[in-house]
């Protein structure tokens, strides 16, 4: 029995939320799950692999001596001062681990005030740097006969919460606002959507807030990013450039139910 694996999964299990929930979103037996994790069974290989694929680790990473394993794998948690900027800070700090698997880049689907009847496309970086997860965006749109343009960066930071990742990105051309979004996975084993919500300002109804569902799309990892920089604009919403999937989440026909099935994401 390797009892360094038991107190190497007890650990990481700590950090990524309830057993039920982990159990459930691997596809293993709960009960089973709880041998492992309490030291009176070791998995199979094949059982291992996808335990270990979860948390985003090797068979080896899970196998070493805890003293090591905690040293290279679990966050060095230290005392947050009183300070709300530290204790904000804290919210992001050792994100890389828990969003790995989605990390990359994305074309970002949202309805906005500012261009009525239209879908916004724009691109986000999701990536890491010394351990926080860092989020890059762009949009740009113009009309079509050239009279509006609109042009944005934003830079910001994503944390991992259960079954939701949390955004907030600052805009960085003017300053003028900050974004909040929150996503989640249609489905435990599809990475290449996240659905939520997003509240911004409109950028020329005198900044008035507004809030709409948000659909990301994961590229591949060869995609050209000069033409997926391209791919962005304002877009009708029955435009063909704009998967079904998409368009009938932004437009409320269908929608998304979290993985603890406790009801719909969006009430």
């Amino acid at each position: 029995m390797n009892q360094d694996f038991c107190k190497n999964l007890r650990s990481i299990c700590a950090e990524f939320g309830s057993i039920s929930k982990i159990s459930r979103e691997i596809g293993i037996n709960r009960q089973q799950f709880n041998r492992y994790v309490n030291g009176a069974g070791m998995p199979s290989e094949h059982t291992l692999r996808r335990i270990v694929r979860y948390f985003g680790l090797t068979e080896e990473d899970m196998l070493v001596e805890h003293s090591i394993f905690a040293l290279n794998h679990l966050p060095k948690h230290s005392p947050s001062s009183g300070d709300p900027a530290e204790k904000m800070t804290d919210l992001f700090r050792d994100q890389a681990r828990l969003l790995r698997n989605n990390l990359g880049f994305y074309h970002t689907h949202f309805l906005s005030p500012s261009w009525e009847g239209k879908i916004i496309r724009g691109l986000t970086r999701l990536h890491e740097e010394n351990g926080y997860v860092i989020v890059s965006s762009f949009e740009r749109a113009t009309s079509e006969d050239g009279d509006k343009g609109h042009k944005a960066r934003y830079e910001g930071l994503a944390s991992k919460r259960e079954y939701n990742i949390y955004l907030v990105e600052y805009e960085q051309v003017t300053g003028g606002s900050v974004i909040e979004s929150i996503l989640t996975h249609s489905h435990r084993q599809n990475v290449s959507y996240l659905f939520g919500m997003t509240l911004g300002v409109a950028w020329h109804k005198r900044s008035r807030p507004y809030a709409s569902r948000i659909a990301w799309k994961k590229l591949d990892e060869v995609t050209d990013l000069k033409d997926a920089l391209k791919a962005c604009g304002a877009f009708p919403v029955g435009s063909r450039y704009i998967e079904p999937k998409v368009r009938n989440y932004l437009s409320g026909k269908t929608d998304i139910t979290p993985e603890s099935e406790a009801g719909s994401l969006l009430v």
